[in-house]
């Protein structure tokens, strides 16, 4: 046992305790990067943009934060990759995705 009370962590594989390791370059990473596109609606006039309202995201795309590439384009499969849960080859992206 650890000074604070915890799990030792000698032995153990460096994913299961810092976090998961990405399936492109194989870096342990403990969270994900995202970006969304969104469509909003609004008005164009000459001095701008007016009454723009966000209407909803329409797609998600997370990424390692070590290499950059995206690995899901879905939060399921996003939330089971931290969560450590098994996820199907097919939930991952493509390498040139």
């Amino acid at each position: 046992m650890c000074q604070d009370g915890g799990v030792e962590a000698r032995g153990m594989p460096d994913e299961e305790v810092n976090g998961r390791r990405c399936p492109k370059c194989g870096a342990v990473i403990d969270h994900l990067d995202y970006w969304e596109r969104a469509i909003n609606t609004g008005e164009y006039w000459p001095d701008g943009f007016r009454d723009v309202t966000p209407s909803h995201v329409d797609e998600y795309y997370f990424l390692c934060p070590e290499c950059g590439k995206v690995l899901f384009d879905n939060i399921e499969a996003a939330e089971k990759f931290l969560k450590g849960q098994p996820i199907k080859e097919d939930d991952i992206c493509p390498e040139d995705y």
